[in-house]
């Protein structure tokens, strides 16, 4: 339990990249890489997270506003061996929604982890090479 979807954000990003990483300790994970894929408008309790996560081994590539063109050329050629993709859904001060299907879909194409956050309700998959690290989904749409 959280106190905030602030605190969730940088727990839920943190702990995702550390276990796909291979580790939560110093150092790299193992050499095994993550990239995160960051939307340029995300909320500052995504983009903290994103600067949390960083270490050796972890890089950010912060995408074009609701591209999903974007994140997927970055998955597709991306080096590192696992990835996240990180967006709000709803992006109440721009007025408008991220793409989280295509997102989604592209995450999953490339057998990577998409996070979106919608206020109270989250929405996650997490995949690392050959393994499903979680699943889950609260409430509708």
């Amino acid at each position: 339990m959280f106190s905030s979807g602030y605190l969730a954000n940088l727990a839920i990003v943190t702990a995702l990249t550390a276990a796909l990483s291979g580790g939560g300790g110093g150092g790299d994970g193992g050499g095994a890489g993550v990239l995160i894929v960051s939307d340029e408008r995300n909320h500052a309790s995504l983009v903290d997270a994103c600067r949390l996560a960083r270490r050796p081994g972890v890089r950010v590539l912060v995408t074009p506003h609701g591209d999903a063109a974007a994140v997927e050329a970055a998955l597709a050629r991306r080096e590192e061996r696992a990835a996240i993709v990180v967006t709000d859904a709803v992006f109440s001060v721009a007025g408008d929604v991220a793409p989280v299907a295509a997102l989604h879909a592209a995450a999953r194409r490339h057998g990577r982890c998409s996070w979106s956050t919608r206020r109270t309700r989250s929405a996650c998959s997490a995949m690392g090479p050959r393994r499903v690290l979680g699943h889950g989904h609260r409430g509708g749409a």
